[in-house]
């Protein structure tokens, strides 16, 4: 019988071969021994996510996954750069048992990839294997995440008419509010205004509704979302009675006189301590008439599809 508790993560390695300003893994200690690996590996949940640094770094990555699909689970996440990804890796990967694939893909222009990620050069390689993955994995199995920073929050409406040109067969992409952790609390400036960013997003959702693209938002609360709503991966889980990482968001003053209080858990609590809540307002909408707006259910959240590690 699987575990249906909050899936695991395991760690599998500290490394990384990319430098992204926006990591929010700095300064922690992520380690886990190979006992520690194999404990958790060798228990029957409907998710593991194995995750980093970068996992692709360790040659030893199919060995854990294959333990995972022994043991049962059924879903194995692997979340990644994807620079270090080949072919030969990625049928590799596939035999493993390994049949969701979280990529960090946080511009599709590559003067932004490379000042975000701190490598150069390597956008069009990335892309490649990315439709690659696409191609060889079951369907369904290639997420993107994109974590939104004042560097690329204007990109976003574009970054999702590229994907549903250039990259059918994404499950979905994820915009992540950046978290002010890691090397963030040592660049201020990558912070954007949540409004601001949020005006980008919208029409973004807007452009992935016309083009069929599922999309997940992740640190933007219901106020921010206004016509997209569910998109919210919080509002996912308040629909479905989990507060599963309900600790990393706050609320504000405003947010006490909200309608949707109960269906939102504010922004990031992070970026409460460093803005304040003057961008929030208060919603008055009826509970009831909006919970019967909401016409069919979101993307499903599968690997933690709105957590965007890096």
């Amino acid at each position: 019988m699987k575990n249906e508790s909050p899936e695991p993560n395991v760690f599998i390695c500290g490394a990384c071969n990319q430098r992204c300003v926006f990591c929010s893994a700095e300064g922690e200690d992520r380690r886990m021994s190979e006992r520690e690996k194999l404990a958790v590996l060798r228990i029957p949940f409907e998710t593991v996510s194995l995750e980093g640094g970068e996992p692709l770094l360790d040659p030893r990555l199919e060995l854990m996954a294959a333990a995972a699909r022994r043991a049962g689970s059924g879903n194995v996440m692997l979340f990644t750069n994807g620079l270090l990804l080949s072919k030969e890796r990625l049928g590799s990967l596939l035999a493993a048992g390994v049949n969701g694939f979280n990529f960090n893909l946080p511009s599709h222009r590559a003067a932004t990839h490379d000042a975000l990620t701190g490598v150069k050069g390597r956008l069009p390689r990335k892309l490649a294997l990315i439709k690659k993955t696409i191609e060889l994995a079951p369907p369904g199995s290639v997420v993107l995440t994109f974590v939104v920073t004042a560097k690329n929050f204007r990109e976003m409406p574009a970054y999702v008419r590229f994907v549903a040109r250039e990259l059918k067969g994404v499950f979905y992409v994820s915009f992540n509010f950046i978290k002010i952790k890691g090397r963030v609390k040592k660049d201020l400036s990558l912070v954007p205004r949540i409004a601001a960013a949020a005006a980008s997003l919208r029409a973004a959702l807007r452009a992935a509704r016309e083009a069929g693209l599922r999309v997940i938002t992740d640190g933007f609360p219901l106020c921010l979302l206004k016509g997209f709503e569910l998109s919210s991966i919080d509002l996912q889980k308040a629909l479905r009675a989990s507060s599963l990482y309900s600790g990393e968001k706050a609320k504000g003053k405003p947010c006490g006189s909200c309608s949707l209080s109960s269906l939102c858990w504010g922004p990031r609590e992070d970026y409460l301590r460093l803005r304040g809540p003057g961008e929030f307002r208060p919603l008055k909408k009826d509970p009831a008439a909006f919970l019967k707006s909401l016409a069919g259910p979101g993307p499903a959240a599968r690997g933690r599809s709105g957590r965007g590690r890096r």
